[in-house]
């Protein structure tokens, strides 16, 4: 997401909704291992990620090897990358169609190409939602 300062809100979650996300311990574990995460405040001790919701309950995601498609669209700049900044490989789910189930999120950082998102550990659940955010200054 773009630097800036963002605030919390309270509204019916939305796709587009830009999400404050304490992810699961394995993908969090990985993350801080690999040094994409910090240490933070989330009760697995990493920081949390923001990004937009993409997809929720009843959308189709197909992971190709061009991008993700979301209901047939593709995301601009979502093809999932073999190796990181460091040259190791970044491990991702399957490339297949996903549909979503209720409580189900797809998160995607459309600012970054270069985002660890849900190409590479999948839908999170929305219980995992610490806020959702909406930006008061970016530069």
């Amino acid at each position: 997401m773009p630097k800036g300062v963002y605030k919390a809100v309270t509204k019916i979650l939305q796709v587009g909704d830009v999400v404050e996300v304490c992810l699961p311990d394995a993908i969090a574990t990985l993350g801080v291992s690999r040094h994409y995460l910090s240490k933070g405040i989330c009760q697995n001790g990493t920081e949390p990620v923001v990004k937009k919701v993409m997809a929720l309950a009843t959308d189709t995601v197909e992971l190709t090897m061009s991008g993700v498609k979301i209901n047939g669209y593709q995301l601009p700049h979502s093809a999932t990358l073999m190796r990181d900044e460091r040259g190791r490989l970044i491990p991702y789910i399957k490339r297949k169609a996903y549909k979503l189930s209720a409580n189900e999120v797809w998160l995607y950082g459309s600012e970054d190409p270069k985002s660890w998102d849900s190409r590479y550990y999948g839908h999170v659940n929305m219980k995992n939602i610490q806020h959702i955010m909406t930006p008061v200054w970016t530069w």
